[in-house]
């Protein structure tokens, strides 16, 4: 178990960097309420360059199952 925890520890520090940009850039164009077009847009890409599937959920829901 301390190995499995190690390795998403290890990964997760590999895409630290790309995370925080990313968290930035969301709310540096924060969008408020329901109306969150360029978020989901930008979520749904991130998804697909990993090759992620994900389904919408409802007007402003994302589910990916990792």
């Amino acid at each position: 178990m301390i190995n499995l925890k190690n390795d998403y520890l290890k990964q997760a520090n590999e895409i630290k960097n790309e995370i925080v940009e990313i968290r930035r850039m969301l709310h540096k164009n924060a969008e408020t309420g329901f109306d969150l077009t360029e978020t989901i847009k930008i979520i749904k890409n991130k998804l697909a360059e990993l090759n992620c599937e994900y389904t919408d959920c409802g007007k402003n829901g994302i589910v990916c199952v990792i």
